[in-house]
C-alpha cells in the first residue's frame, strides 16, 4: 500500500502506527495536527520493516520511520513511539 492521504490517517490500521506501539486517540489527533503544519499531504507505507501489514522504512527504540509526501517532495518522517521515554 503506497499513498495514503492525512484525512485517512485517522483509520484504526494507519493510526496504530502513527501511535506505536500504544494507541491514544488524543496523542494521534497532537501527530495528525503536526503533520499539517508541517505540510505533509500523505504517508507512503512502504519499507522492509512492518507494523502490523503495513510496511515502514525503520523502527528502532525511540521512533519509526515512514515515507512522507510534502508540499516540496518526498521525505522521511521520524515518528516518536508512544513508550519512548527520551
Amino acid at each position: 500500500m503506497c499513498r495514503v492521504p492525512l484525512d485517512r490517517l485517522s483509520e484504526e490500521k494507519f493510526a496504530r502506527v502513527i501511535c506505536y506501539p500504544k494507541y491514544h486517540p488524543k496523542e494521534l489527533e497532537r501527530r495528525l495536527c503536526e503533520m499539517r503544519l508541517l505540510g505533509i499531504k500523505a504517508l507512503c507505507f512502504i519499507g522492509d520493516k512492518k507494523i502490523g501489514n503495513l510496511s515502514i522504512l525503520g523502527k528502532g527504540y525511540v521512533g519509526i520511520v515512514v515515507s512522507a509526501c510534502t508540499e516540496m517532495g518526498k521525505a522521511a518522517l521520524k515518528i516518536r513511539r508512544t513508550d519512548a521515554d527520551r
